[in-house]
Formats: structure tokens, sequence, C-alpha cells
């Protein structure tokens, strides 16, 4: 993560509070304790796994979207709300190898996320709530057996494992409330993580990290945009 990364962070979350303690409360906005659940669709930027000791041995690799899921608790003040968000990100190996020698892949990357998040209703005098926000946690990336196709020749390598490392994110949503306790939600996150390693091997028995002829560690930065639909009952 970037320091302007950081000082972008921290002045969108300084705005959020200055506009709740600016602003009055409205009626139909969330007061009280709530919970929600619903489902995601992510999307993560291809990546390029670099070899760690040894930069210029890059891997490119790309994923398909994929579906998940998410529950939360929080609380809402009647403008401003805190909640706490578990989500599941994982996404399916799409492509996989040396630049130059790119082919089919399989494995996946799963991604578990635990985020506290601060966000702000907007009142439009409608059952139509907007609302954004930013959340800051910790992300539990992990490489699942990802290489190339076992049908094809010339297997460059296989990753797997990898780290629970801080996370970010930044929320822009809008909720519709049918009545005083139910509501859907449909927000827009993207998100990004520190620096994770995985471990990578090549000439290993298919599958697993024995019998390597190298091991080493791949890093990457991940960073994903997740789609989240859902429904929230407010107590």
């Amino acid at each position: 993560m970037t320091k302007h990364e950081v000082v972008c962070g921290i002045a969108l979350v300084t705005s959020l509070l200055s506009l709740s303690m600016g602003m009055p409360a409205w009626a139909d906005k969330v007061e009280g304790p709530y919970v929600g659940a619903g489902f995601t669709y992510t999307k993560i930027d291809d990546v390029t796994y670099d070899l760690v000791g040894a930069p210029v041995i890059a891997h490119p690799a790309s994923f398909d979207g994929n579906s998940g899921l998410g529950l939360k608790v929080g609380w809402g003040f009647g403008g401003p709300r805190l909640e706490i968000e578990w989500a599941n990100l994982g996404v399916d190996a799409k492509t996989f190898g040396r630049l130059g020698e790119i082919d089919p892949a399989v494995g996946k990357l799963n991604v578990d996320t635990w985020m506290a998040n601060l966000l702000y209703d907007f009142d439009l005098d409608s059952k139509f709530i907007p609302y954004l926000g930013i959340g800051i946690g910790r992300a539990d990336v992990k490489a699942k057996g990802i290489s190339k196709n076992a049908s094809l020749p010339d297997r460059t390598g296989f990753v797997d494992g990898g780290d629970n490392v801080f996370a970010w994110q930044a929320i822009l949503g809008v909720a519709y409330q049918w009545n005083k306790h139910l509501g859907a939600t449909l927000d827009y996150r993207y998100l990004r993580t520190g620096d994770i390693d995985h471990n990578y091997g090549v000439g290993c028995v298919p599958g697993s990290l024995t019998g390597c002829i190298f091991n080493g560690q791949l890093q990457m930065d991940y960073h994903a945009q997740t789609l989240a639909l859902g429904l929230r009952w407010v107590f």
C-alpha cells in the first residue's frame, strides 16, 4: 500500500465523520442494531506474480469472476453507521504461466475478509437511501493449487498457500427500505491489501509442493472489485 492510498483513506474517514456531525439524523435512516446477509460477485485485476529474489522472472495470471457470501452486523445512528463484516471473495484461476508461456490454468484464490466499516446514509425523502463508506481490516488470501492445466506440457510451476494481511476498502451503495425493519442493499466495493507471499515450486508432484526441483515464493498485490446484493434487518 502506498503513502498516497493511506492519505486518501484517512481523508475519506475524516470527511465522513465531519459530515455525520454536521447533518441532522433522519427517521428513515438506520437507527439501532441491524444484521445483514447476501451474495457477492468479485472480479480481480490480472496479476503478475514476482518471484521473490528474482524480479525478472514474472508469472502473469488472470482469474474468472466468482460469487460468494457476505454477513454483517452493525449499529446505525440515524446517518452514520458502524458495522463488522465478513465476506468471501474467492476467484478461480483462468490463465497462468511465465511471460510468453501463458496457458489455461487450474486452481483458485480463496479470499476471506473481516472488515470494520464506517458508513453514512444520505436522506433523499425516499425509500431509496444512498450511502458511502470506508473499511479497514484483514484479508486471508490463499492460493489453492494454481498451475497450468494438468493436461498441458511444460507446466511452469505450482502456487499454494498465502498470507493474512491488512486490507482496506471503499464502499458506494444504495438501500431500499420496504418498511421500518426490512431493506435491500446493493453496493460496489473496491478492496486492496498489503503484499501477499505465496509458496511456489517447479517440477513438483502434481497437486503438491513435494519433490520440487525448486522452491521459492511469489508475491502479489491483491485488489478486487465486488458487487454485493443483500437483505438487511433493523431491530
